[in-house]
């Protein structure tokens, strides 16, 4: 027994004495590390096997120095970014020195110090899952990049999250950059030479997504389909800086293509350098984006300056894609060649987007498909202008303005010096009521403003005092909607003998016309449409030649024809819904009417010069008899309602009358006699006498109901 206790002994003491080794197991797999400083952390990696895993439990880790993980480990966090690596200052926080695996951490940085978060100088590396967050603002000149591999150096970056740093990494090397998502920051850099592989990473509120920068290189094979990387990205705005094209939502953004006749392309980021470098006749395609003009950029050679919507008409609602918008603090284009268009875009100027200086002869100026919306106080759309002192007056031909809209300006078009112009179907919504859409300066000719609709303003068109009248002028065809002081007005000195205001369509108007220049106007076919129970307009016959007219439509119940010859002078006519009550045995089809005019002392005026052409239209849904129908007017002396004869026209279903006097006016249905009582015809001549009477009898009935207009009246 003594023996066996002395050997166990023996055996313990040598077993205590032998040297502790790694053994056949080695060292462990997995380590946890609880919150606490980075020394932890690099103790664990010390301590793990390569292709371990260390376990950094949820908490709190300040980070105050660099970690380097020097073997192929994976540094997992807990699950919902429980783990919160908190740092400040300039360090980096993880140098990956082996193909290691970031998993699962929230890495935080607190300051504005420029800093590096994880920095990678192996080939095989993996971050994943991660987030990142720091306290950038976009202006901030401080430099937080989340990632930095070295030049070369391959990588995977996936499914991570990064928030307010100013780059997500700068990357010079190929690697896998998928599935993250990027806010706040300048966006991902990547050198042009190395092809980093984007997909399926979406983005909010950057400078830029994806900016691939030159590097020093003069090209390159990589990242020239920046929209598909665009639209392989959610649609990332991606920026192509040695090609200087861009993209955003999976189409070209922010980009000009220059196509020169060979049909090469040279792509610019900026207008000026575009314009400067295409040859005379070359197409310029301005794709989506906001350009800022920091002065206003000539165009001294011929172009087609084209926008992204340049097929698409904006007036009446017309659909647009994403807008090429050039703002400029003053004027925007300065056109000063011949055989200039442009077409396609927005302005938003505080001043004049598009102008012609009068030093300039220029022939032909296109411009079609834009919108011109203004800052509301001293814009305006188009104009052109006179001479400096001491140059000669040019003038200007063929210009065509259409299609466009104006919004929100302070004035529409000047025209001046200008021989030949084609303003049609533009539509003017002014931002105030005492402006001008159009006005016309000295020296003009050949100007048709026709098929536009002027919604909002003061006047719609202005011939400006003293206008030299080269040849014509024709307004026709237009809407013209809530023009506060008149729809067309002409000042004094201005020969109107040239003007012709024809087939236009007033409404909300009170003056439809205003001449103070030499001569009258030629204004045939000209409406007034009367929406509300009560309308007013002013119109002075006495400016408008004889065979002027003015038709007042009330929706679909009434039409008067105004001619100048047959009106006296300076007149504002009232049309107004009245409440009334027909006669027994007649009813009212539509409403009953109130004409009243007044002359410009105020006085009223109740007789035409001439006859005046009413046109009273029916629902024959609502007519039991047509023959039976007829327009009447209200003699207020007598109380009587007095037939006018009207001509009935079954296939218009309207009844018209010519009157020579305003009054109240309704058209009324006499209502049937029954039929009956009547025998049936047969030989015996018997029934011929009391049927002669019942004649007489029944005459007598219609004719009191139907009398001679002006000599009858009902009862």
């Amino acid at each position: 027994m003594k023996r066996i206790l002395i050997f166990s002994l023996l055996f313990v003491m040598v077993f205590a004495a032998w040297p502790m080794t790694a053994g056949a197991e080695g060292p462990p797999a997995e380590v946890t590390v609880t919150p606490g400083p980075a020394s932890a952390i690099q103790q664990a990696i010390t301590e793990v096997a390569d292709g371990g895993v260390i376990h950094l439990a949820a908490g709190l880790y300040p980070i105050t120095e660099t970690i380097v993980v020097d073997k192929p480990v994976t540094i997992k966090g807990a699950e919902n970014f429980g783990t919160e690596l908190v740092t400040a200052g300039s360090h980096t926080v993880f140098k990956l020195a082996a193909a290691a695996v970031l998993d699962g951490l929230y890495i935080h940085k607190t300051d504005k110090t420029s800093q590096t978060l994880v920095s990678i100088t192996a080939n095989g590396t993996t971050i994943k899952n991660c987030k990142f967050t720091g306290e950038y603002a976009q202006g901030d000149s401080e430099v937080v990049r989340a990632i930095l591999p070295n030049a070369g150096i391959n990588f995977n970056i996936v499914g991570n999250i990064f928030d307010s740093v100013r780059q997500p990494a700068y990357l010079e090397g190929p690697g896998i950059v998928k599935g993250n998502f990027v806010r706040n920051t300048r966006g991902w850099v990547v050198c042009v030479d190395h092809n980093a592989l984007f997909s399926d990473n979406s983005f909010a509120d950057n400078a830029v997504d994806i900016a691939i920068i030159a590097n020093n290189q003069t090209e390159s094979e990589y990242y020239t389909d920046v929209a598909a990387i665009s639209a392989a990205n959610n649609g990332a705005y991606v920026e192509n800086q040695l090609l200087n094209i861009s993209a955003k939502g999976g189409e070209l953004f922010q980009t000009i293509a220059v196509i020169h006749d060979d049909g090469t392309t040279e792509y610019y980021q900026t207008l000026p350098a575009a314009v400067n470098a295409a040859p005379a006749g070359a197409t310029v395609w301005v794709y989506p984006g906001e350009y800022n003009l920091s002065s206003q950029l000539s165009i001294t050679k011929s172009l087609t300056l084209r926008g992204p919507n340049w097929n698409n008409n904006p007036t009446g609602g017309g659909a647009r894609g994403p807008e090429a918008v050039i703002t400029a603090p003053a004027r925007a284009f300065w056109v000063r060649s011949n055989d200039v268009i442009i077409e396609g875009f927005t302005f938003s100027t505080k001043s004049t987007a598009i102008w012609v200086d009068g030093a300039d002869e220029i022939q032909s100026l296109v411009m079609s498909c834009n919108i011109f919306d203004g800052d509301g106080d001293n814009s305006v759309a188009f104009s052109t202008s006179a001479a400096d002192p001491g140059s000669p007056n040019r003038i200007i031909r063929a210009l065509s303005f259409c299609h466009n809209v104006v919004t929100d300006v302070r004035s529409g078009i000047f025209l001046g010096l200008v021989d030949g112009a084609v303003i049609r179907q533009n539509t003017f919504i002014l931002n105030n009521q005492d402006s001008w859409a159009i006005r016309l300066l000295d020296r003009v000719g050949e100007i048709q403003i026709a098929e536009n609709r002027f919604l909002h303003g003061g006047v719609a068109v202005e011939a400006w005092e003293t206008t030299e009248v080269f040849d014509w002028v024709e307004i026709v065809a237009n809407v013209i909607n809530d023009q506060s002081i008149a729809g067309i007005r002409i000042r004094r000195e201005t020969d109107a003998t040239k003007f012709t205001v024809a087939g236009n369509t007033f409404s909300e108007t009170p003056v439809l016309i205003s001449n103070k220049g030499t001569g009258k106007v030629n204004a045939p076919d000209n409406l007034v449409s009367c929406s509300a129970d009560e309308t007013t307009v002013q119109i002075n016959f006495a400016e408008l030649e004889d065979d002027s007219s003015v038709q007042l439509v009330r929706e679909n119940e009434l039409e008067i024809e105004l001619l100048a010859a047959a009106l006296p002078g300076n007149v504002e006519v009232s049309v107004k819904k009245v409440d009334g009550d027909a006669p027994e045995g007649f009813k009212f089809i539509g409403s009953v009417y109130s004409f009243t005019m007044t002359a410009e002392d105020g006085s009223a005026v109740s007789e035409f010069l001439g006859k005046v052409t009413m046109v009273f239209h029916y629902d024959p849904a609502d007519v039991d008899d047509p023959d039976n129908l007829d327009v009447y007017w209200y003699n207020p002396d007598t109380g009587k309602w007095v037939a006018q004869n009207g001509t009935v026209d079954t296939e218009r279903c309207t009844v018209t009358i010519e009157v020579d006097h305003w009054s109240e006016y309704a058209l009324m249905e006499a209502e049937s006699e029954e039929e009956g009582g009547l025998p049936k015809t047969g030989t015996n001549i018997d029934w011929l006498i009391p049927l002669g009477l019942l004649l007489l009898v029944a005459g007598a009935f219609v004719w009191r109901r139907h009398l001679a207009a002006g000599t009858g009246e009902l009862a």
